[in-house]
């Protein structure tokens, strides 16, 4: 009786610790990025202009200013979707998570497809601020 006890927990924590990497399994580390260079010649109007026509081209729709050089994000996909904050100055930029919905964010971690759009943006705002119009 002992030994099957010991079966049966041993069995009921096997699927308890499956189902937590299978939940977790498509999650990772937030993604966010901090002083990261940029490399152009202009002004601060076009580095935000460049940094806005970023976002649109990846598919982020501006929610707002939320005062000069800093822009919320949003982006959907069917019942997924993400707010990022985008920080800028004359040198350098930032991309902070603001919240999401059905991304399976706790704590630090999210789904791994807010990363991937994320790294879609960081990018194209480099191609952009670097290249101009």
């Amino acid at each position: 009786m002992h030994s099957r006890f010991l079966g049966v927990s041993a069995l009921a924590c096997a699927i308890v610790f499956s189902g937590c990497v299978w939940l977790s399994g498509n999650r990772a580390p937030v993604y966010n990025i901090s002083g990261a260079p940029l490399n152009h010649t202009g002004t601060i109007e076009q580095v935000g202009s460049r940094i806005r026509r970023a976002a649109n081209m990846q598919g982020w729709e501006v929610v707002q200013e939320v005062r000069p050089q800093v822009i919320y994000v949003t982006k959907r996909r069917g019942s997924h979707s993400a707010t990022a904050a985008i920080s800028y100055d004359n040198a350098s930029y930032s991309i902070q998570l603001r919240g999401s919905e059905n991304l399976k964010q706790a704590d630090t971690r999210i789904h791994k497809l807010y990363n991937e759009w994320i790294r879609e943006l960081e990018s194209t705002i480099e191609h952009e601020v670097s290249t101009g119009y």
